[in-house]
């Protein structure tokens, strides 16, 4: 696994399975799909020449991504990447560990953010 750590944002080449991050690809896009993800011209006061990215937020009262995913995230955020930031930044340690049971994904083109 490649890691870079530049201003506390992590990047975490390969934490994942390609297999996983298809899984997850393919449960976003049906989500969207289904008319369950927003623009940021529906949350946002952004023209689409500014942002035009879409997401999705799945939180325990609107799963739209199965909680295996999220469960498998958490694993790997815990057993692979946080140790690495533990390392960089020695106060995590006492910081405990957490669960996620929401996150929001965002497809995003190569110049937006």
């Amino acid at each position: 696994m490649n890691v870079k750590i530049d201003k506390f944002v992590g990047i975490f080449e390969n934490a994942f399975s390609k297999e996983y991050c298809e899984n997850l690809i393919k449960d976003y896009d049906t989500a969207i799909e289904a008319g369950y993800g927003r623009t940021r011209q529906d949350d946002e006061t952004f023209s689409k020449l500014q942002k035009s990215d879409t997401q999705l937020h799945n939180q325990i009262n609107n799963i739209q991504i199965p909680l295996t995913n999220i469960a498998t995230f958490n694993e790997v955020f815990w057993g692979k990447c946080h140790p690495i930031y533990e390392k960089e930044f020695p106060s995590l340690k006492d910081s405990g560990r957490h669960n996620n049971f929401s996150f929001k994904m965002q497809r995003t083109d190569l110049r937006e953010g």
